[in-house]
């Protein structure tokens, strides 16, 4: 069940499930436990659009769900096919970090979603504004300034502005500034695709605990 809640001049959206598994995985996309099993977005500034991408999250969050969970197959191509037909049409900057940046090189993972820095969140937000589950952020006490989700066919999820705070120069994050000016170049289905090199990648698996992914990724670097 899902429902908007109003305090003051903030807005949320809340999605309640008594599910163990529904419950860690809505934990794992970041939204936040309020109690009683339910789970919340940020509270965020109202707008007269809120109601259309309420309708989009309460439409989109089962499936969101049951992909996290690997319940059902994530159909991933699809949507990083759609990302590159919107993105064509704008002056946006942006590579695929992530699980979905290993994927267009042919290793064997399956993306539960899309992770992408982009050089202008609101601009993707215009790019993606129906299918928005939420609106482009500006965040506080995060590792970039702004952050927006949209579903088609799979999360996709963008930040801008990564701090360079948060990143190290002598060992760049594969999404954070620094990695920028090491980027490469993958072909996918007869598209450019930028990437953070492996190396990058390798460093993220080993920090998150992904030991196959990790494995995968030497085996990749040592052909």
């Amino acid at each position: 069940m899902t429902a908007i809640e109003e305090d003051r001049d903030a807005v949320r959206f809340v999605v309640a499930s008594a599910v163990p598994l529904a419950q860690d995985r809505l934990a794992h996309m970041g939204y936040l436990s309020v109690g009683n099993d339910h789970f919340a977005t940020r509270w965020f500034t109202p707008s007269r659009e809120v109601l259309r991408y309420y309708e989009r999250f309460a439409a989109s969050i089962e499936a969101m769900v049951l992909q996290s969970a690997r319940a059902v197959r994530v159909p991933w191509e699809d949507a990083l096919l759609e990302f590159l037909r919107r993105v064509e049409r704008t002056e946006l900057e942006w590579w695929l970090y992530g699980s979905g940046a290993l994927a267009v090189r042919g290793l064997d993972v399956e993306p539960r979603d899309l992770d992408i820095n982009v050089s202008d969140a609101l601009e993707a937000g215009r790019a993606f504004d129906d299918l928005l589950i939420t609106p482009v952020e500006r965040m506080n006490k995060w590792v970039a300034k702004y952050t927006g989700r949209a579903f088609c066919h799979a999360i996709i999820e963008w930040l801008s502005e990564p701090l360079a705070e948060h990143d190290d120069v002598a060992a760049p994050h594969e999404q954070g500034p620094f990695i920028a000016g090491q980027l490469e170049e993958v072909h996918w289905r007869g598209h450019r695709v930028r990437v953070p090199p492996l190396l990058a990648q390798l460093r993220v698996s080993e920090q998150r605990g992904l030991t196959e992914r990790a494995a995968l990724i030497r085996s990749a670097l040592g052909r």
